[in-house]
């Protein structure tokens, strides 16, 4: 167009190129943030595996020392029965005693799910609020 002594085209055509130079850089500094994003969920979801299988481990924790209680128990009341406490009393008292465990370990259990709910739901919202804001963002072409 330049060489044809036609400005206006020329003008048009550099109007073209500076507009798809600006789109280039919109999508590149789109394609950083959401490459940014992905990175940044990997590490969370890496994470939060980590605290499932730490929640599992002290789960598993959990129940072997209430096996082992229960255990402990049994031989208490079986000394207690030799002793003379009748086999009744001492049935009863290592029922009470294993139920007592099992609610503190479930209360336990109960109260890591929680927390674990909680953070799925924080990191849930992230997600959402980030998405949203890309949304915006490309909208009004920023």
């Amino acid at each position: 167009a330049v060489q044809r002594d036609d400005d206006e085209l020329a003008r048009e055509a550099l109007n073209r190129r500076s507009l798809a130079q600006k789109l280039t850089d919109n999508y590149y500094a789109q394609w950083d943030s959401q490459h940014d994003q992905v990175a940044d969920l990997r590490e969370a979801l890496a994470k939060l595996e980590a605290k499932i299988a730490e929640a599992d481990a002290k789960r598993e924790l959990i129940i072997t020392k209430q096996r082992r209680a229960a255990t402990q128990e049994a031989i208490n009341s079986a000394l207690q029965s030799v002793q003379g406490v009748t086999a009744d009393q001492s049935l009863q008292r290592m029922e009470d005693k294993v139920d007592q465990q099992l609610a503190r370990a479930q209360a336990e259990t109960d109260l890591a799910g929680q927390d674990m709910d909680s953070r799925f739901a924080d990191l849930e919202r992230d997600a959402q609020v980030d998405s949203d804001l890309a949304d915006l963002k490309k909208k009004f072409g920023k």
